[in-house]
């Protein structure tokens, strides 16, 4: 192909306009309708189209951001403006196009030449493979780059397995863009030099990189930071990564790299690369205001202005995002929102009526309906406003897998000074989806001249002392690490850091936060320069001294011990001489039973139960605490702090004790199956027969299986019910195999158990196997539990082939079956029913008492 033919074709046609006005509309298609006219001749009229069409798109996009209206109208309006204007753009170029294609000169004698079917598909391969190398080499700096610069906006590299998917999907959009454009080329351009080729590579990954950053930049980042309102948070960027990608990219990079590769020199390709990008960000712009970003956009800027304790206008974004009439679930949080900013200013009338639309009208929401309700009641029932806020405190959020840590103290650090970010914290201590262990981030702050303090079994007294001194608070609930750094008593709330939230700065209902709170030993963790340490309330300051290197110990006896145990010598340093704090006491009650006389003797009792009984006695239940400040007390989540206590207070006989926590929790909230089926235990022992029973058949029912169901199939048989009795028998035997093939106990909190349930002990030390399938084995009548019985039954003797008794019984169930069978209606049933009957007597034969006397020698 000659240089004369490569400057004849043009790829960018006058009718190519409408197109690129509908999707970029005229702040890209005006200067590229000046372009086609400036190249005519037509100078002054394109560099006028070109400045007129960049105003008008740019005017045009504003009037749709400023209407009050659904986003669907707002569509619909803007895309018949760029198809009426696109209509315009053409007729004026295309007057001209003729011009454009006389002004390049053709060498004599030269034609267009065209590919065959090899040359497409050489391009289609080449173009595949080369683009989706140098693509993904590409896409790698890319990612690096953008993490610095918008990590602490949205996530980037988010985790390792993030990262990982957001770079093969890149890999795979480039290639299939290599390839459109490969085959392409193939076709018309078969004789492209290699130089070219590559030049042209470089440039489908120049165009769909800027469009991909195009796309994060006006729809991922504002659609991340509205991502409290529906619940997706980071995935919102997966939306925009698709339809930047895969439905537009692809074809989109291909047909602009062709149109960068046409110009004439170095400089005209650059120039033209300059438009592709700014012609990728009108795009994004114009999509972003066509699919309804507009309400996010209001969203994102106001949480922007609160976090800067700029409410005014954190306030007049959040009342326009609502009149643009968003969806539901956007309204419920800009709503929710603006009444918060009302009660902050003081305007409580505002406030209340704010809360009262959002349960009325704005409630798609409904953990937000469900907050603002509380907050209601709580502000009609305040006898005035006490709102304490700490100033100054700032961050930028690193929107990185399990980085609360990294941020909490980062936040913390920095209100005293520290010049340290999230980042500069995560690389040192914190690993992707790994977490940090709270031995570390102490490590990380002494590093850096602070001290660093732990006061676990604080109450919420001491989270507001140490406020009112000047101190924010850095706390620990299940799985995560939050900040708190006010309070405000009219709503009954404390005004959190929390990255579990999409908004980051939250108000935590106090109810919620401690119910959290004691599944981490209500520990309260201080980070500040020594000289700061006179400004502790004396209280505070007394019992730091005492208990932090306790909770150190405490958390090291896990890391600092070897294979799965933990380090006793630890625990014994965390618990002290009193005992008082408990957690370590019980600990290793529960995990080791050798040690159980010299605890006893070590250690008050009347210290370690009152501890217990202030700790566990109010504001605790077995909830599930789940992501973002949200207490279900639908489900529920085994404490082993609580099961622990329970087992020291049973070792020690303290049943009273025992009885008075569990029906206190039970009252209450919800209880674990472990606690309620023990529960249920002393009950039966005590003879509270009803109760006990009805305590055991709840455990039950929450974890269908447990060896309870023994027990309960004991007391069914005794009422006579044997129908139910054998149903909770079998279901006792089936969880006895079941368990059986893991080889050991797996509800031991401290240490593998040596105790092999193949013996059959349960968790109290009965016999509970050997005795439920003793007694089915003496049963004449199994009703309607008989096939269950027979699987049930096939498990363990593939488990436990010594059982002779069992084989016996399985024996005979197969021979019942034989007769029951016809032989020409069920041959396959009879092959292998008799096939388990021949295993089943070959066991009799070698593992009964009369083969081992047969056999002695064996």
């Amino acid at each position: 192909m000659t240089r004369n033919m490569e400057k004849t074709y043009k790829p960018l046609r006058p009718g190519a306009l409408i197109l690129l006005t509908v999707l970029c509309g005229t702040m890209a298609a005006g200067p590229l309708a000046g372009s086609i006219l400036t190249d005519s001749g037509r100078k002054k009229l394109g560099w006028l189209i070109g400045v007129v069409g960049v105003i008008l798109g740019a005017g045009l996009l504003g009037a749709m951001v400023a209407w009050n209206t659904q986003w669907e109208k707002i569509a619909l309006a803007l895309t018949g403006a760029n198809l009426m204007l696109g209509l315009g753009l053409w007729r004026l170029a295309a007057q001209f196009a003729p011009a454009v294609q006389e002004s390049a000169p053709e060498s004599e004698g030269s034609q267009k030449e065209t590919g065959g079917l090899r040359q497409v598909a050489v391009g289609f391969f080449a173009g595949a493979m080369v683009t989706g190398i140098l693509g993904t080499v590409c896409s790698i700096f890319y990612l690096l780059i953008t993490d610095a610069l918008f990590s602490t906006w949205f996530p980037v590299t988010f985790a390792d397995d993030y990262a990982l998917s957001r770079l093969t999907f890149s890999g795979f959009c480039l290639t299939a863009a290599g390839a459109f454009a490969g085959a392409v080329g193939g076709r018309l351009r078969p004789g492209i030099r290699p130089k070219a080729f590559v030049e042209g590579c470089f440039a489908i990954i120049f165009v769909y990189l800027t469009l991909v950053l195009a796309a994060e930049v006006t729809m991922a980042l504002p659609g991340f930071q509205a991502g409290a309102v529906t619940g997706s948070g980071w995935k919102d960027i997966l939306s925009s990564m698709v339809l930047g990608g895969l439905l537009i990219g692809v074809v989109w990079s291909g047909l602009w790299a062709f149109h960068i590769m046409n110009g004439e020199n170095g400089r005209a390709k650059l120039r033209r690369a300059f438009v592709a990008a700014g012609c990728n960000f009108a795009v994004a712009l114009t999509l972003a205001v066509t699919f309804g970003y507009a309400a996010e956009a209001y969203l994102a800027a106001g949480l922007h202005w609160e976090r800067r304790a700029d409410i005014s206008k954190a306030l007049w974004c959040y009342e326009h995002g609502l009149q643009k009439l968003p969806q539901d679930h956007i309204a419920s949080f800009l709503q929710y929102r603006a009444a918060l900013i009302y009660h902050k200013l003081g305007r409580e009338d505002l406030a209340e009526k704010g809360f009262e639309r959002l349960i009325t009208k704005y409630n798609a929401n409904n953990r937000l309906a469900e907050k603002s309700a509380k907050f209601l009641d709580s502000l009609r029932r305040s006898q005035g406003p006490a709102r304490v806020v700490l100033p100054g405190v700032e961050t930028r959020t690193e929107y990185k897998s399990a980085y609360c840590v990294p941020n909490s103290l980062a936040l913390t650090m920095r209100y005293w000074g520290a010049d340290v970010d999230a980042k500069e914290i995560g690389r040192e201590i914190t690993g992707l989806s790994g977490g940090t262990f709270a031995v570390n981030q102490a490590w990380f702050a002494v590093q850096k001249g602070f001290r660093h303090d732990f006061l676990p079994m604080a109450d919420l007294s001491d989270i507001k002392q140490c406020i009112d001194a000047g101190f924010p608070v850095m706390v620990y609930v299940p799985s995560h690490v939050l900040v708190i750094f006010g309070y405000d008593e009219a709503l009954e709330t404390f005004v959190t850091y929390d990255t579990s939230t999409s908004d980051l700065w939250s108000e935590y209902i106090q109810q919620d936060f401690v119910k959290a709170w004691k599944r981490r030993a209500t520990t309260v963790v201080l980070a500040y320069p020594p000289e700061e340490e006179n400004k502790l309330p004396p209280y505070i300051a007394q019992r730091l001294n005492e208990f932090s290197d306790k909770y150190l110990h405490y958390q090291l006896c896990a890391l600092d011990s070897k294979g799965s145990e933990v380090s006793v010598s630890h625990l014994m340093a965390a618990a002290g001489d009193d005992g008082e704090f408990f957690f370590p006491v019980t600990a290793m009650y529960s995990g080791f039973p050798g040690l159980r006389q010299e605890l006893t003797e070590r250690f008050d009792a009347d210290t370690v139960i009152k501890s217990i009984r202030r700790y566990f006695g109010e504001d605790f239940d077995e909830g599930e605490h789940l992501y973002g400040q949200y207490h279900d007390e639908h489900s529920v989540d085994n404490d082993s702090a609580l099961r622990d206590s329970i087992n020291y207070l049973i070792g020690i006989q303290r049943f009273d004790m025992v009885e008075n926590l569990v029906t206190r929790i039970d009252e209450e909230g919800p209880l674990s199956a472990n606690i309620l089926g023990d529960a249920g235990m002393i009950d039966l022992v005590w003879g509270d027969y009803d109760r006990g029973l009805d305590r055991i058949q709840r455990a039950i029912d929450q974890y269908s299986g447990m060896d309870w169901a023994f027990y309960l199939g004991l007391a069914r048989k005794k009422d006579g019910n044997e129908r139910e009795a054998v149903r909770l028998l079998v279901q006792a035997a089936d969880f006895a195999g079941r368990r059986s093939s893991r080889g050991r106990r797996d509800d031991m909190p401290l240490y593998d158990a040596s105790l092999d349930v193949r013996i059959g002990l349960d968790e109290y030390g009965f016999p509970s196997l050997a005795m439920a399938n003793q007694m089915l084995v003496n049963m004449d009548e199994l009703g309607e539990s008989r096939e269950d019985l027979l699987t049930v039954w096939e498990r363990w003797h593939h488990f436990m082939p010594f059982d002779s008794s069992v084989a016996n019984a399985l024996a005979g169930m197969y021979k019942q079956d034989l007769e029951n069978m016809k032989p020409k209606k069920d041959a396959s049933k009879i092959f292998k029913t008799r096939k388990k009957l021949k295993l089943a007597e070959q066991r009799i034969n070698n593992y009964s008492l009369p083969a081992y006397y047969k056999n002695p020698e064996d």
